[in-house]
Parts: C-alpha cells; sequence; structure tokens
C-alpha cells in the first residue's frame, strides 16, 4: 500500500485497507458474516466434514472436503479468574472488547495487565483519566520499536506527501522500500537466539532504555524490569508507557487482586473504588477452536491439547483428516513477517487441495509417528532460545516453564523452506478408487488437445 499515513499505521486505516482490498478483489462473494460455527465433524464413510453454522440464528449444514482454520492464534479472548469480577456495578471492558463509546475523562480507572494490549491501553489513555491505578503482577520489558532503527527517531512518523507520491509513481522504489522492511523483520530472529551477539545487544539497548526511563523512580527499576531475557514474553514496545506510569495520576499497584468488589477492586493491603476496570488480561491460547471439531475415531483437539498443543509443522494434526490451520502450534509467530508466512502456508495447503481434487484423494492425514518427531525435534531446538526462560507466556500456554508451544523452532525463512520440503512419506494417504492410480485416465495430457496441442510446450529460448 502507498498510500498508509505512517510508518505504524493506525488500527482503522489498517481494517479500512483490508477492506478496500476485499473489495478490489470481488472477494465478498466468497464470504458469509454473521455465522458462528457450531461444529465440524469428520465424517470417514464419505470422506468429508460435517458442518454446522449458525446464520443470523439458524443453523445450517453443510459439508466439505477440506476444512481450514484461519481464526489465528489470538482469537478467543477471556475474563480473569477473579473472585466477584461480575459484580462489579461500574464498567467492566475487556481489551479485546473495547467499547469505543465509553467517555474516559474524568473517569477512575483501574487497568489490569501489564502484556503488549494493557501497556497501549495505559499510555493512550492516561492523560485522558482523572487517576489509573494499573495492576501488574509480573515484570516486562519495554523495548525499542519494531524496525524502529528504519523509523525517524526510532519513533512513529508521518510519511510526506512526497515519499507517498514516490512510492505511487516510482514501484521500483517502492517495492525497494518495502523488501527492506520486510528483510529487516525476517533477520530479528537472531535476537531470540539465546547468547547470539544480536540477542545480547537488544538486551543491553533494552536495559539501558528502561533504565534512563526509570531515572527518577529508581524504587520501580527492580520491580518493572525483569531477570528474564528479553522475547521470553512477547515483545511489548511503546514509547511512553515508563513515562506515563510516573504521572501524578498513576498508581502501580503490585499486590495480587484479592477480588473485585461492587464499587472497585480490593487487595491484601486496600481496596480502591473505580468507575472503570480494563481487563487486559490476553486469550485463551490453548489453540483449540471455539467449536466442537471432531477427527477420526472421536479424536478432539479439545482432549489432546489439554496441556501441551502440538502440530505438524505448525499447519496439520494427526488424527484431523484434511485438516489445514494457519498459525498452530509453533508457527512463526514470534518474528518475521506475519502476512509472508500466511501466503506460504496457503500455498502449502493449496498444493494439497491440488493433490487431493486432481488424484482421486478422500483423505491425507499426518502419521503419528511424524508429528512425535517433529515435535521432539521441535522442543530440543526451542532450548536454545529465550522463549524457553522461566516467565509466565502464552508462548508456553500460560505456565512458567515447559513445553514451549507458540513460537517455530527456526527462522521464519527456515520455515519457509521446510514447508517446500515436505513430501507425502510424513502422510497416510487413502484413495477413493481401489486403484490408487485410477487418476492418470485416459493417457493424455491436458496439453495434447486430442491431437492439436504444442507438443513442445517445456522447450523454452
Amino acid at each position: 500500500n502507498s498510500d498508509w499515513s505512517k510508518f505504524y499505521a493506525p488500527g482503522p486505516e489498517i481494517q479500512n485497507y483490508l477492506k478496500r482490498t476485499v473489495a478490489k478483489y470481488g472477494l465478498q462473494k466468497h464470504v458469509q458474516l454473521r455465522s458462528r460455527v457450531m461444529e465440524t465433524v469428520w465424517d470417514d464413510n464419505t470422506g468429508r466434514w460435517r458442518i454446522k453454522v449458525n446464520i443470523d440464528g439458524n443453523i445450517q449444514e453443510d459439508m466439505a472436503d477440506i476444512l481450514v482454520d484461519a481464526t489465528g492464534f489470538l482469537n478467543k479472548w477471556r475474563w480473569p479468574n477473579i473472585p466477584g469480577l461480575h459484580d462489579f456495578e461500574g464498567k467492566l471492558v475487556h481489551s479485546a472488547n473495547w467499547d469505543e463509546s465509553y467517555n474516559l475523562e474524568g473517569k477512575k480507572v483501574a487497568v489490569l495487565g501489564n502484556g503488549s494490549s494493557g501497556i497501549q491501553i495505559v499510555n493512550a489513555i492516561q492523560p485522558k483519566v482523572a487517576s489509573l491505578t494499573t495492576y501488574i503482577r509480573n515484570p516486562t520489558w519495554i523495548t525499542m520499536n519494531f524496525a524502529g532503527h528504519k523509523a525517524k527517531d526510532g519513533k512513529n512518523f508521518e510519511y510526506s506527501a512526497a515519499e507517498k507520491t514516490l512510492f505511487r509513481d516510482d514501484p521500483t522504489a517502492h517495492f525497494a522500500y518495502r523488501k527492506d522492511l520486510e528483510a529487516t523483520m525476517n533477520g530479528g530472529f537472531f535476537m531470540w537466539y539465546t547468547g547470539h551477539p544480536l540477542q545480547q545487544q537488544i538486551e543491553e539497548a533494552c536495559l539501558n532504555g528502561m533504565r534512563s526511563s526509570l531515572k527518577d523512580r529508581p524504587d520501580l527499576v527492580h520491580k518493572l524490569i525483569p531477570t528474564f531475557h528479553p522475547g521470553c514474553r512477547r515483545l511489548t514496545p511503546c514509547d511512553g508507557y515508563l513515562e506515563s506510569l510516573q504521572q501524578p495520576n498513576t498508581k502501580i499497584c503490585f499486590s495480587q487482586i484479592d477480588r473485585i468488589t461492587k464499587q472497585g477492586i480490593q487487595t491484601a493491603e486496600t481496596e480502591e473504588e473505580f468507575d472503570l476496570i480494563v481487563c487486559a488480561t490476553g486469550f485463551d491460547t490453548s489453540y483449540v477452536p471455539s467449536w466442537k471439531l471432531v477427527g477420526l475415531s472421536g479424536a478432539t483437539l479439545e482432549e489432546r491439547w489439554r496441556v501441551n498443543p502440538d502440530a505438524f509443522f505448525g499447519v496439520q494434526v494427526d488424527t484431523m483428516p484434511n485438516y489445514f490451520m494457519f498459525s498452530g502450534p509453533n508457527s512463526p509467530i514470534a518474528h518475521g513477517s506475519l502476512h509472508a508466512q500466511f501466503a506460504w502456508t496457503c500455498d502449502y495447503i493449496l498444493r494439497w487441495v491440488d493433490k487431493i481434487a486432481t488424484q482421486d484423494i478422500k483423505s491425507i492425514t499426518p502419521k503419528t509417528e511424524s508429528v512425535i518427531d517433529y515435535n521432539e525435534y521441535t522442543q530440543e531446538y526451542l532450548k536454545q532460545t529465550v522463549w524457553a526462560d522461566n516467565c509466565r507466556s502464552w508462548y508456553k500456554n500460560g505456565k512458567e516453564s515447559g513445553v514451549v508451544s507458540g513460537p517455530y523452532a527456526g527462522s521464519v525463512l527456515h520455515f519457509k523452506d521446510s514447508l517446500e520440503a515436505i513430501d507425502a512419506e510424513h502422510f497416510d494417504i487413502v484413495h477413493r478408487s481401489k486403484n490408487r492410480f485410477k487418476w492418470l485416465g485416459n493417457g493424455l495430457s491436458i496439453r495434447d488437445e486430442n491431437g492439436s496441442g504444442d507438443f513442445a510446450w517445456y522447450m523454452e529460448m
């Protein structure tokens, strides 16, 4: 897009761009809105998925040869498990279900959580509210902005009219700019490799930056700066956040919340009244779909992924025939271009779609032994990364240590190479015909054109 207003484009602008793209390519006709999938059950007799969907309150049934889960890895927000939460008589919101109509001016506000959403919310609303108390359970790294060295003074900036004109009128220059940014993001993998010079450089820069921002509040240094490496939890850049914590209308509470009362929040030390409580407390990161999903012999991911989600290259799961995911367990979600890995995953899925459609295949399912071997490799590799540090993170499904189920075990380019190298030996393939080569048909190529085709189409100058 050559018309972004800023280096870090705001959310509404990104949404409008997506809407324009949908309209440009006529994708509306392929999208059914106001629909909630209720269940998808594999029917091994027909080799198809039986689907139930709630569309505007009406349950409709459908069938599919192939099921693709493109719901994403952060799609089910959840309330915190705090006694009395819904007894609160003021305004209660979750960061993922924000109420744009609520007037913050003059309000007494509590923000629970200091992950990426909590940090951005505190920074954004602090100048507007009468008082703000942020409840922090764990320290977290406040980092420099992503690709910040490509921004002006490391911060967001507006593109000039001249820059936008250059991007629109000179595709070569625009492509070079885009490629440079993409390479910057993809090359960031090495900051997650424990002990790598880039990892050490990033940690030193984060440490110095936080100490500098907290120079007037040395009492906060040991409470806000973690002992684990940057990246163990999701990186959280936010210009001005540490400064907002030091404003006269802001308080930080490190005490555990005992309960939510009708008027506010009670800890062991005190009870404070609020007009608004913001729960920036995250998502269900179990990867379990929000609908009933049943595969071979009644297998469910709800049972399988109860403790540690796993998959085959983040895209497929044994016991789930003809089932594909975008950004499943251990996908490259922590570094690199998400759009690129979505495209590569799509290419991989379409290769299988083509094979299933043209070779009379009923089902393809990853072999259990291949999935086990792959995940053993994955967990052994991830021990070398900062994601395996001791910190409570959704990269570990909310646990402090143990299996790392979020990021991919390698660079984003390694992910691309691996998807392109995966072959059929890792799959159980069931054909619809007794003879697996029936798909060869009448022995002619479509290029033969019944005797009138270009019989040397493969030759090039």
